[in-house]
């Protein structure tokens, strides 16, 4: 079952970021991708040190919020 097709640049598992819970799906590539993972403290670090990808991501985390509760 296909839940999502993710798009170059956009994330999965962020909730994981917000909530600190388990993963709750798995993630299967079609084809050949290239993957950016950071551990929660690598995470902290960097929002810590570079404001800048701190206020970019922002801003799916929020679009994730917002879908969750249905608005």
């Amino acid at each position: 079952m296909v839940l999502q097709v993710l798009r170059p640049g956009e994330m999965a598992g962020e909730l994981g970021f917000i909530d600190g819970l388990e993963h709750s799906a798995a993630i299967r590539a079609l084809n050949n991708v290239e993957v950016f993972s950071l551990t929660r403290p690598e995470l902290e670090k960097l929002l810590d040190e570079d404001r800048i990808w701190s206020i970019r991501s922002c801003a799916p985390l929020c679009a994730l919020c917002t879908a969750s509760c249905g608005a």
